[in-house]
């Protein structure tokens, strides 16, 4: 898949012959943007981009409705990378909203449960801004059909408070991906020097959340 200046997340049906039936909820904008791995499918699994004063790579898991670890049908982790700080997004695509409202775990350290947000809304993306700022977790989608797709977006310092929201502690594909695209957002001699983002890498590369 080529990305000209921005990368639509969830990938979705912008795959060829992708099981994974979503829509992209928003879109991220840089330069330079390259796919390090792909699937055996060729669906791209790790891309980096020049983001406004900095870095940023996505780890993208395809877990589908099939796998019993999580609800969810496509995720992806996005680690953006600016003047020393390092964020985690979590983008997630469930199958519906009631899966999404039962399959997340939004009330966890310091975090205060969700809100829906209509997908047609004019102001939907300021709406999710605001509401991760507040630490609320939106949860958009139409609400008029039970059974449409609902896509879900948070944010955090440490990796682990999303996998525990998402569920994403048994998805061992999904963190070998987190661990590499690390690696190719945060250049090597910051994450050699002793400074507090040694202590992200060790919740990086230490394993699951607790």
């Amino acid at each position: 898949m080529n990305f000209d200046e921005s990368v639509p997340l969830p990938i979705g049906t912008r795959v060829d012959n992708s099981t994974i039936k979503t829509n992209p909820l928003a879109q991220i904008y840089g330069e330079d943007i390259k796919t390090h791995d792909t699937t055996d499918n060729g669906w791209p699994a790790i891309i980096t981009l020049d983001i406004d004063e900095g870095t940023a790579g996505v780890a993208i898991s395809y877990p589908g409705t099939w796998h019993r670890w999580t609800a969810t049908e496509e995720v992806n982790l996005i680690c953006e990378y600016r003047d020393g700080e390092l964020i985690w997004y979590t983008i997630a695509a469930f199958g519906s909203k009631p899966s999404a409202v039962k399959n997340g775990r939004y009330e966890i350290q310091g975090y205060d449960s969700y809100e829906i947000v209509p997908w047609n809304a004019d102001d939907r993306l300021s709406r999710m801004d605001n509401m991760m700022d507040k630490n609320v977790t939106p949860i958009v989608c139409t609400e008029s059909r039970f059974t449409s797709k609902a896509y879900v977006m948070q944010k955090a310092d440490d990796i682990n408070v999303l996998n525990r929201m998402f569920r994403l502690e048994n998805l061992n594909t999904l963190t070998k991906r987190r661990k590499r695209v690390f690696e190719e957002v945060v250049p090597q001699e910051v994450r050699c020097e002793d400074n507090p983002l040694q202590d992200v890498a060790k919740r990086v590369f230490g394993g699951g959340a607790r």
